[in-house]
């Protein structure tokens, strides 16, 4: 065997110290955050930065520090490392909860050669055999934390899948996972696999429920919002799960994204009107019903979709900035668009110098229109209680 100097035994043990130090200062900077839950009885956090993994995890008074890189496989029982990807690494410390925060337990594991693995255990400040003490110990705090956790997710969620397909994966994750997080961070990696419809419909339905996160929840929609881009059933799964944001501005990002979307259909859209009822800002059901003017053609089904939003929003002045721009592209509206627009007006609005202010804005489109047209006109204009206000919008249609 080759012998190691002393020198560099030394310089490899201040190297390994100084990482360690790194990685658990709490000073530690550009780490992006990704995953945040606390609860009564354990708490996850989760940063992923540059590849590599890092996670505080609590639960039941042990305090776990854990830092990986690479893809980790554990064992079926989920007691064992089996394998670590080229050039990767695990390092997991249990600490005393305690305030000295004195070390009880350590095991590092880095990838060898012909997928042999290099393994160091300490109990306490001692070095100990991990063959003879530190795999028990390993196998007994294991199963917990990568049940709370992303460590091992890959080869988890393989092995579930290969049993039962996704709705097997699923199922882990509502009943073995606890942290809300880690579940949609399974949930987005199930994705990757070649999901049925109805086993997406399975996934989304999940995440709606499982996902306690309004922000976690919309982030999770929005990022995987092409994976469910596949018939009306998971689209209105999709939009069944986004009901359970209870946050008006991030329910509102999830409308405005499918409305960017140009892979959404416009009749797939007009479903999103139930989440009208939802967010309780008529600033943000104004914006969504600008984006859909702005973003798509005003046809039957948009302009539909338009007036039922509109009808959420009780904000006059907010009503009048939607069917203005509206009112821009009249000369694009048949008589029925027109009509239908002229005639749901005065149930939005409630001003009447709003209301004559929205009516003038197709004054123009209107005088060059059909007698219908004009009719709708005239019996939306009557609604106005203030007769200057009255005259001003009868007026511009002569």
């Amino acid at each position: 065997m080759k012998k190691i100097s002393t020198s560099k035994l030394i310089v490899c043990h201040h190297v390994l110290v100084i990482s360690m130090l790194v990685f658990f200062s709490n000073k530690a900077q550009g780490q992006k955050k990704v995953n945040e839950g606390i609860y009564n009885s354990y708490s996850t956090k989760t940063n992923i930065f540059n590849g590599i993994t890092t996670i505080n995890f609590k639960k039941n008074g042990s305090i776990f520090k854990i830092e990986y890189k690479g893809e980790i496989k554990v064992s079926d029982n989920d007691k064992d490392i089996l394998n670590i990807s080229n050039k990767g690494y695990l390092i997991l410390v249990e600490y005393a909860n305690s305030p000295s925060m004195t070390i009880n337990h350590r095991v590092t594991i880095e990838s060898g050669r012909s997928d042999n693995k290099i393994i160091n255990y300490f109990s306490g400040s001692s070095r100990k055999d991990y063959y003879k003490e530190g795999r028990k110990w390993l196998a007994s705090v294991l199963p917990t934390i990568v049940r709370n956790t992303p460590l091992g997710m890959e080869s988890r969620i393989a092995h579930f899948y290969k049993i039962g397909g996704a709705n097997n994966v699923v199922s882990e994750i509502k009943n073995r996972i606890q942290d809300h997080h880690t579940k949609a961070i399974y949930l987005k990696e199930l994705l990757k696999y070649d999901c049925t419809p109805s086993e997406l419909v399975k996934i989304v339905e999940t995440a709606g429920s499982e996902i306690k996160s309004s922000s976690g929840l919309a982030e999770f929609l929005k990022e995987n919002q092409n994976s469910f881009l596949v018939n009306t059933e998971t689209i209105i799964a999709y939009i069944k799960a986004a009901e359970n944001i209870h946050s008006s501005s991030n329910l509102a990002s999830v409308v405005v994204s499918m409305i960017a979307n140009s892979k959404i259909s416009d009749q797939w859209l007009s479903n999103v009107t139930v989440l009208g009822k939802k967010i309780n800002s008529n600033s943000e059901l104004g914006n969504i019903a600008k984006k859909l003017i702005s973003n798509r053609e005003l046809n039957n089904e948009n302009i539909e979709t338009i007036l039922i939003l509109s009808k959420e929003n009780q904000s006059n002045s907010g009503l009048v900035e939607v069917f203005k721009k509206m009112a821009k592209k009249a000369n694009l509206l048949s008589d029925y668009q027109l009509i239908k627009i002229l005639r749901t007006a005065p149930e939005c609005i409630q001003s009447s110098s709003n209301l004559s202010e929205t009516l003038i804005a197709f004054s123009g489109k209107v005088k060059k229109s059909s007698e219908k047209v004009k009719e709708a006109y005239r019996e939306s204009a009557k609604q106005i209680n203030s007769s200057s206000n009255y005259a001003s919008a009868m007026k511009a249609i002569y």
